[in-house]
């Protein structure tokens, strides 16, 4: 299901698509693999964002900040949503965040 939801990722408009699959991949993921449901978290957000769903991006953005507090990955993640909403101050905030984390 995973790299179904990476190819829909590069279809245009293919974003709800993409966060069904990647919502699906998570359940199936065994809760004590935490690469590859991070990476898959990092995937669903990035599909939320292109579906135009930013919120539910940055919240499950934010909740992967609980739960690997010391990746440098979501505050990056979350740095590169604000970007991509023009909100600069929280955008460079993010960056430094995951700077400190690097």
């Amino acid at each position: 299901l995973r790299a179904e939801g990476e190819a829909l990722m590069r279809q245009a408009g293919q974003g709800a698509a993409a966060v069904a699959c990647f919502e699906t991949a998570l359940l199936a993921i065994d809760r004590w693999d935490a690469q590859e449901r991070g990476e898959t978290t990092v995937l669903l957000a990035e599909a939320l964002e292109a579906a135009g769903r930013a919120d539910e991006s940055e919240a499950t953005l934010r909740q992967m900040m609980s739960e690997f507090p010391t990746s440098p990955v979501p505050p990056f993640k979350l740095g590169n949503l604000f970007r991509n909403l023009e909100q600069w101050k929280e955008s460079v905030g993010m960056y430094e965040q995951a700077l400190e984390l690097h």
